[in-house]
């Protein structure tokens, strides 16, 4: 069975840490969803956070998939050279 996360609406210094702690929080061998839905604004350090959390999951046998992401949280993520879907996929 897989949790979902609502993501806020920025990603950003502002939101990192608590989005880190909240990540933390959930066993990284299961699947966690991350609704996307309302982000308006998907930072770099949001980034790095979610990355960090995907290397996790991924080292314990856990996945996280990226969900419902807007427009334009897309095109922002596709400035930084990245998609949802290598996100879900990347590995150290």
């Amino acid at each position: 069975m897989s949790e979902t996360v609502s993501l806020p609406e920025r990603l950003d210094l502002s939101t990192a840490p608590d989005l880190a702690q909240t990540l933390l929080n959930y066993p990284a061998d299961k699947t966690l969803l991350l609704d996307a839905s309302q982000v308006s604004h998907f930072g770099a350090l949001g980034l790095q956070v979610v990355l960090a959390a995907v290397f996790r999951a991924n080292e314990a046998g856990g996945s996280i998939q990226l969900q419902n992401t807007p427009d334009r949280a897309l095109e922002q993520l596709k400035a930084m050279g990245t998609s949802p879907e290598i996100i879900t996929e990347a590995t150290k």
